[in-house]
């Protein structure tokens, strides 16, 4: 079927999955059809069909359409301008034909012909798609090396960034504004990245619903990538926009990356989610000095994930080597000292992990102050607030907290920090979500100059997938992957120093497994 005519053949079949050139793009970049079949792709005259998604157009001739050398073999420009030259083709191998046209493109694709009749070389694979697929590929040919992503112009890139703005965490909302508003104006001072500036937007978070506010931005501000910056960010809304949109999303510190985090592709957590976090802490706790072995138990408000964290625990104290574990979970606002302490003077837990409110952890601390030997209390630091310095002094029970990084940072990942600080007079006062906005922005630019000159969406995603144990200075070595959006797993573990109100770090890095 001549390729001229499938415009009026799909005009009234369109997929759900966008325009022709949208689902075009998808079959170039990744082999897949946006209809959910398998496309199949074949080598040879006698090759059993491969996944198209094991061999890309893309992974040959380029995001650009320009070709990609490798392995001695060059494959051509297929860009619409050099397959449309009026003059036609001649190539090394002495193969010469005339100009393509939509009907020859097709055929190329999917029978290995040139507009001559002349097979073309045995690298060019044989692709199985439908009239419809087919006609999508070739839309999306005639823009390919020509598209420009928004949010990108020759000497600017903008970026968005959604920072809370109500409640208790409204103030440090301005301060990360003003933290990664200082990190790129120096930046842009400094020539900006690959000779563009980078424009922020801010989309402030006040607790109104966030979906249709955040449509309205992404659609308004038409940013190139996207910071997540809030406390704890896992949003839905997040997730299903940048999916959407096809925005690559940085989420600094994310409470519930979900199970599914690999599949979404424009989603990058830098730090691992509470359940990782609680895994590390039972290995510091079957690990610690003196403790061999001991009876845990998990004390959790039955709300939202928090049960699926508990079980994580669970498991992870069976493979620890744990000698018991109870989980002892409460209806939200039923919460009962005196009772949860008689469950665990009756189970002789030795080690509690706890994840309900600091009003809550208070009062079990002076109600199992009484207790010999005291417990020992383990608590995640995303989960933890200023309450934990309160705790009674008639306790001699030792607290320790699981952090994704150092609440306090290290010397030498907080040199520039410090720095920029003191130039912009910034105010510290909620550092370590400082931190993670600031760690989170240099991720970001590490990935944008990585990319080049030649700036696309899809290649800063190919970028940031390519991080190997990179060291951004204020987090663990972060690694990403095609099935890996979570850069580091596990958990720094502090001790709580109640006396003089401050963390004191007890240990590396420990790794979730």
């Amino acid at each position: 079927m001549p390729l001229s005519i499938l415009p009026a053949l799909l005009a009234g079949a369109l997929l759900a999955s966008g325009t022709a050139e949208q689902r075009g793009k998808e079959i170039y970049l990744h082999g897949a059809s946006p209809s959910g079949r398998e496309i199949t792709a074949s080598l040879g005259a006698d090759a059993a069909g491969l996944p198209g998604a094991a061999l890309t157009c893309a992974g040959c001739h380029g995001q650009d359409g320009r070709g990609q050398a490798e392995g001695g073999i060059e494959p051509p420009d297929i860009t619409w301008q050099s397959l449309t030259k009026p003059y036609g083709h001649r190539h090394a191998d002495g193969r010469e034909h005339p100009a393509y046209t939509e009907h020859s493109v097709g055929r190329a694709i999917t029978m290995g012909i040139d507009p001559a009749g002349n097979r073309l070389g045995v690298a060019m694979p044989r692709y199985s798609m439908t009239a419809r697929e087919l006609g999508d590929l070739v839309a999306y040919l005639k823009r390919v090396g020509t598209e420009r992503d928004r949010g990108m112009t020759d000497r600017t890139i903008r970026i968005g960034a959604v920072v809370p703005a109500g409640g208790p965490l409204a103030r440090a909302g301005r301060e990360m504004e003003a933290v990664l508003g200082a990190y790129f104006q120096e930046l842009n001072a400094r020539s900006g990245i690959n000779g563009r500036h980078l424009e922020l937007r801010f989309l402030r978070d006040d607790g109104s619903p966030l979906a249709p506010r955040l449509q309205r931005f992404l659609a308004g501000e038409g940013v190139f990538a996207l910071l997540d910056t809030r406390a704890l960010a896992a949003d839905p809304e997040i997730v299903e926009q940048a999916e959407a949109s096809g925005i690559p999303t940085l989420v600094p510190l994310a409470a519930f990356p979900g199970e599914d985090a690999a599949a979404h592709r424009h989603v990058f957590y830098l730090l691992s989610g509470l359940q990782d976090q609680g895994r590390a802490l039972i290995d510091f706790a079957a690990a610690k000095p003196g403790a061999a072995n001991p009876r845990v138990a998990i004390v959790y408000p039955q709300i939202g994930r928090l049960s699926g964290v508990a079980d994580a625990m669970e498991a992870q104290c069976r493979q620890a080597g744990c000698s018991s574990a109870i989980k002892l979970g409460y209806a939200p606002g039923t919460f009962a000292a005196a009772k949860v302490a008689s469950d665990l003077k009756a189970g002789r837990s030795q080690v509690v992990c706890f994840l309900g409110s600091g009003s809550e952890l208070e009062s079990l601390v002076e109600a199992t102050a009484g207790f010999a030997p005291a417990p020992t209390f383990l608590l995640a630091g995303a989960l933890t607030g200023q309450e934990v310095f309160d705790a009674s002094g008639r306790s001699a029970s030792e607290i320790f907290v699981g952090y994704p990084m150092l609440p306090s940072g290290s010397p030498e990942g907080l040199d520039d920090f410090r720095e920029l600080a003191k130039r912009k007079r910034l105010s510290r006062e909620h550092l370590p979500l400082q931190i993670s906005a600031y760690g989170a922005a240099r991720v970001l630019v590490e990935g944008l100059r990585r990319a080049g000159r030649d700036l696309s969406r899809e290649k800063l995603l190919g970028e940031l997938e390519a991080f190997y144990e990179f060291d951004s200075g204020l987090f663990p070595p972060l690694t990403f992957g095609p099935n890996r959006r979570v850069g580091s797993s596990g958990a720094y573990v502090v001790a709580v120093d109640r006396d003089r109100r401050r963390f004191v770090p007890v240990g590396g890095w420990i790794a979730a497994k």
